[in-house]
Order: structure tokens, then C-alpha cells, then sequence
């Protein structure tokens, strides 16, 4: 992002709903393909997405705009499919009830 970020940003606890829709518009749909990368299950994918805005609603105040917005909020997607693809493997590796 542009240099102009980091103004856009600090305002954006001004006029919350309409500045982060925006960020939603944005980001969404290149978010969810890069989870589809990792996590080929389009719910799912979904699902963390949501949990991603989520993540960055609560800590846009933390951002720091020195940095690219869009590194941290891929570093975000990042770790939470990482988290993803591990939970999963526990529960595939983990003993199944004999029926």
C-alpha cells in the first residue's frame, strides 16, 4: 500500500463500518485463494477468512504504518492456516473409536 496508508488507517477508527468495508472489499477475495492454497476446502477457507478481518479489527490499532498493511494481514492468513493445516493433521493422526 501506498504511503497514504497509514493516514487512511489512523482514521479509520473515525469512521469504522464504511473504512473497514473497504478493507473487506479489498482483501477477501484474494484471502480466500490464498487459503484455498493451503486449505482446499472453500468452507473452511471462508471460515478463516472471517476469522482474519476478525483478527485485524481487534489489533488495527497495534498496526504499525511504517510497514505494508498487506504483509500483515497475508501474515495473519498465513499463521491461521498454518494453525489450520496442524490442528488437522492432529485430528487425522489421532485414534479413531473402533465402532
Amino acid at each position: 500500500m501506498s504511503s497514504t496508508t497509514g493516514a487512511w488507517l489512523s482514521s479509520t477508527w473515525r469512521v469504522i463500518p464504511r473504512r473497514f468495508g473497504a478493507l473487506v472489499d479489498r482483501y477477501h477475495t484474494s484471502l480466500v485463494d490464498f487459503i484455498n492454497g493451503t486449505i482446499p476446502h472453500a468452507e473452511r477457507a471462508e471460515d478463516l477468512v472471517q476469522e482474519i478481518f476478525i483478527r485485524v479489527f481487534r489489533h488495527l490499532r497495534g498496526f504499525d504504518q511504517t510497514k505494508r498493511f498487506s504483509t500483515w494481514i497475508y501474515a495473519i492468513a498465513s499463521n491461521l492456516a498454518e494453525r489450520e493445516v496442524r490442528s488437522r493433521s492432529r485430528c487425522e493422526n489421532s485414534p479413531h473409536p473402533k465402532s
